[in-house]
């Protein structure tokens, strides 16, 4: 019999271009955000590690789509810095579940005065009842880690590299390497010893900071001495010059947020949601009501200088 022909190139294009596209991973994505701006009380920026801040709106549409990353808590004190930090697999209802091939992490921050009064109905009664509903089996896991102290484990303090859990507390603690005015991702970097394991040092929180290779080697081989005071870390050279790195808290208290134009002056643009297109309803469209409003006249052209009463110059 003749053998079979093979289906024209046009035919395999089309059925390759019908083939669902590999999903991403987001490799490499580490997005932390506030609780409370996911939950629409406040538009506080999130933080993408490595490239910068991202507006509430745009951080709130990461996370719809990073419900199969790997979800994190940051329960913070009324300054701001760490509590505790863990996993937690709780999604919102209208989210996806985890699956392990997504590389991404999402990184919740919830100060820890936040949750009672999520739970008491004072607070709750201000967010819109839909999204409450769609996050509560998220608040609920997060109150439950916080009041059950047993969830917490002790690692042997002797034991070279820390483990994951603590390696994430590490992290969740200091954002980026503790070397002078170094910005790198401490997730990038390694886990040192303030003092060196070797020389007695335990392997535990207070006794461990990010940093990265290029750092690391200047205190290990290069002979620059590391303390840390409070929240500060000292460094000092070979030659004796001193740099202090502060350490920011994991909430840094941001100045509070002005009302939008169209809060000031609803006369002016009426109420966003009872606007007739979509693109008037945004915010867009009140941040650039400036350059709606009506143009100024033109200034009028500054005279010419008379210059010939001037003195010849020779």
């Amino acid at each position: 019999s003749p053998p079979a022909s093979s289906p024209p190139a046009s035919d395999a294009a089309a059925e390759e271009a019908l083939k669902p596209a590999p999903e991403s991973t987001w490799a490499g994505v580490h997005l932390k955000v506030r609780l409370s701006t996911l939950l629409g009380l406040d538009r506080y920026p999130g933080e993408l590690a490595g490239w910068g801040s991202a507006h509430a709106e745009l951080a709130r549409q990461m996370v719809d789509q990073l419900g199969a990353a790997q979800w994190r808590y940051t329960l913070t004190c009324p300054e701001g810095y760490l509590i505790r930090t863990g996993l937690t697999n709780a999604r919102p209802s209208t989210s996806r579940k985890r699956q392990a091939s997504c590389q991404a992490v999402v990184e919740i921050v919830v100060p820890a005065a936040l949750l009672p009064q999520l739970l008491s109905g004072d607070l709750a009664a201000t967010i819109a009842p839909d999204l409450l509903k769609a996050w509560g089996p998220v608040i609920f896991d997060l109150h439950e880690r916080l009041t059950d102290l047993k969830t917490q484990r002790l690692l042997d303090p002797r034991r070279r590299a820390p483990g994951a859990a603590l390696r994430r507390e590490v992290i969740a603690a200091i954002k980026t390497c503790v070397g002078p005015g170094c910005r790198a991702p401490a997730g990038r970097g390694d886990i040192d010893h303030r003092k060196d394991w070797a020389k007695g040092g335990d392997t535990v929180q207070d006794n461990l900071n990010p940093m990265c290779r290029h750092n690391h080697r200047l205190k290990t081989e290069a002979g620059w001495q590391l303390r840390r005071i409070a929240d500060t870390f000292e460094w000092t050279t070979r030659l004796g010059h001193v740099y202090l790195v502060p350490v920011p808290p994991v909430l840094p208290h941001l100045p509070e947020q002005q009302p939008s134009p169209a809060e000031e002056d609803l006369s002016l643009n009426g109420d966003r949601d009872q606007r007739g297109e979509p693109w008037q309803r945004s915010t867009a469209w009140d941040e650039t009501r400036h350059l709606r409003a009506e143009p100024q006249p033109p200034t009028p052209p500054r005279p010419r200088p008379d210059h010939d009463d001037d003195p010849l110059p020779f």
